[in-house]
């Protein structure tokens, strides 16, 4: 018997936080059929880090967009880690 997961993880942004829905699905291919067994699916939130006080130092400011990329991986490095619990989770 050999199992198949298939995992979407999908990012939204949601005004201050990043919403992540992710839904695991298991299926069984016994090399002729494809037996679908169970569905997870959960969403779940990141809340936003608190900003750290202005430093005197003049610094370059960064872009919007870059800051937006870094939520994005933030949230990608966490949903990693979310799948990979359901994975050890199943028996």
């Amino acid at each position: 018997m050999n199992y198949i997961f298939l995992i979407y993880v999908i990012f939204l942004r949601h005004s201050d936080k990043i919403m992540r829905k992710a839904s695991l699905t298991l299926t069984v291919h016994d090399g002729l059929n494809a037996y679908f067994l169970s569905s997870k699916q959960q969403t779940f939130f990141v809340k936003k880090k608190r900003k750290k006080k202005k430093k005197k130092k003049r610094e370059k400011k960064k872009s919007k967009r870059n800051i937006h990329i870094q939520k994005l991986t933030h949230a990608r490095t966490h949903a990693h880690a979310y799948s990979l619990s359901l994975f050890l989770s199943l028996p």
